[in-house]
């Protein structure tokens, strides 16, 4: 589509920063020595051991301690240019140039194939499936129910 140009991050997707970019990365508030530092102090912990506590309940930073703010978007018709409306976690509504995509639709309680998986939304859907407006398309990235 005319105007449009890659998104930066494919340009730099798997290498380490350099120069200007790893300068932006490092003047950041959150940076920490080698590291993003969540600035709500949400727990995070990078390996196996975090997955394995997510999915054995062992961990207790399994679930918000407090409701997770949401705001409910405000669409209009579509946009000459882009306008990416994000839904939560993957679901996103995106209008480009006048062709609007649903991208990941999850409107379920669970992103799972069942209950049991105990893979439960944190908050509602900031909009309700009725008030989505007429799409274009619908993109599914990949096939993880969190996607799907």
């Amino acid at each position: 589509m005319p105007g449009l140009r890659p998104l930066s991050l494919f340009r730099t997707l798997g290498r380490a920063p350099e120069g200007e970019r790893q300068r932006r990365i490092e003047a950041s508030p959150q940076w920490r020595e080698r590291t993003f530092e969540n600035p709500e102090g949400a727990f995070t912990s990078p390996g196996l051991s975090t997955a394995w506590e997510f999915f054995t309940g062992g961990s207790s930073h399994r679930t918000p301690e407090t409701p997770v703010p949401t705001v409910r978007p405000r669409l209009g018709e579509p946009v000459d240019g882009v306008r990416v409306t994000w839904l939560g976690h993957g679901t996103s509504l995106i209008d480009v140039e006048g062709t609007r995509l649903l991208v990941d639709p999850v409107w379920g309680e669970h992103a799972a194939p069942s209950s049991l998986a105990r893979v439960r939304r944190f908050f509602d859907p900031p909009l309700a499936l009725e008030d989505l407006p007429s799409l274009d398309a619908v993109l599914l990235t990949h096939d993880h129910y969190d996607h799907l």
